[in-house]
């Protein structure tokens, strides 16, 4: 089987999972690719999970961390600069999908030759202990599979807390919830510790030390087929949030000016389909009609914005401005909206 090597120069999330789709779908069979890439601040959210319920909604905003959705299942996961992720794409064989291990012992091996007593722990992760180091997740269609994971060396440890953390708001969904392990770096773990570029050159080069490869090169043709799913899937806001799983959630604030308000939201296909409002706040019309005006909202900011604009908020909730009306409908924390 031939093998190639690429190195996403992006760091860009969106892309490189485009960039990752691309080749999953285009590689000819009897290829056998091997990618090393990195992704500025990002939470990358599992096929089947809810995207709201995974991640902390105002500091993933305040920060400007992308949220992408991967077409593999799993948990969530926070990428930054200090995270080297890589990828393995090859043909399926007659037995069917091999266990996530086929994939990570490579890696385990890598690390251990470094000075890292890493090991396959579980069902999809690389630990050094009782603390994990490496999340895995994979994808099979077409008699492909696609095995992607994360390798935190050098990650911001208090961002990747704070992104990750839920709030107080109340999900009851089908999607999968991320079980939230105990993380540490590679870095302070090496024999011999070195930047992050030198470490994805050692990488590379202990997976494809008996392996005879060649460098991977895109045309302009395939770069313009990766611009384009990304701007039609990851990119999209259909995609990172929309496709989540129906859930319902509660959300419940107390305003200095109004008392508390609590909205109880169903949500499907990232739109609100019933909403109910109560609380101790003194209203001024049909509460109803407000309920009715939420629902058909889409919980993205700039949509629920837009609709918000055309509702007389303080008609309804006496103390509540509509942004901050806006804040409690996307879970935003106050001051940040």
């Amino acid at each position: 089987m031939k093998t190639l090597y690429y190195r996403s120069k992006s760091h860009d999330a969106a892309f490189n999972l485009a960039l990752e789709q691309y080749l999953f779908e285009t590689l000819p069979k009897g290829t056998r690719l091997f990618m090393l890439w990195q992704n500025a601040n990002a939470i990358i959210i599992g096929k089947f999970q809810n995207t709201e319920s995974e991640i902390n909604a105002s500091f993933v905003r305040e920060h400007g961390i992308q949220v992408i959705r991967r077409p593999s299942g799993g948990g969530a996961v926070y990428h930054d600069l200090g995270n080297v992720n890589y990828t393995f794409i090859t043909d399926l064989e007659p037995e069917g999908v091999p266990d996530f291990s086929v994939f990570c012992e490579p890696v385990v091996r890598a690390l251990r030759r470094y000075g890292v007593d890493a090991e396959v722990s579980g069902r999809n992760d690389i630990c050094v202990g009782e603390k994990k180091i490496s999340g895995t997740a994979q994808h099979a269609s077409g008699g492909r599979i696609m095995h992607h994971g994360t390798l935190l060396y050098d990650s911001d440890m208090s961002v990747l807390s704070r992104a990750l953390r839920t709030n107080e708001d109340k999900y009851a969904s089908r999607a999968v919830r991320s079980v939230r392990s105990r993380v540490t770096n590679i870095k302070p773990l090496m024999a011999e510790p070195m930047a992050v570029d030198a470490f994805i050159r050692v990488l590379k080069e202990e997976i494809l030390r008996d392996t005879p490869y060649r460098p991977l090169r895109l045309k302009e043709s395939d770069r313009e087929g990766i611009e384009r799913i990304r701007a039609e899937r990851y990119g999209n806001w259909d995609w990172n949030y929309g496709s989540s799983p129906a859930y319902n959630v509660v959300r419940r604030r107390r305003f200095p000016d109004c008392g508390t308000v609590e909205l109880r939201l169903d949500v499907e296909n990232g739109m609100v389909r019933n909403a109910a409002v109560s609380g101790d706040f003194f209203c001024y019309a049909d509460i109803r009609e407000l309920e009715r005006a939420l629902e058909g909202i889409a919980m993205n900011e700039t949509d629920a914005a837009e609709r918000l604009k055309e509702i007389d908020t303080e008609t309804y909730l006496k103390g509540v401005t509509t942004r901050e009306l806006l804040a409690l409908l996307l879970g935003f924390e106050e001051g940040n909206n």
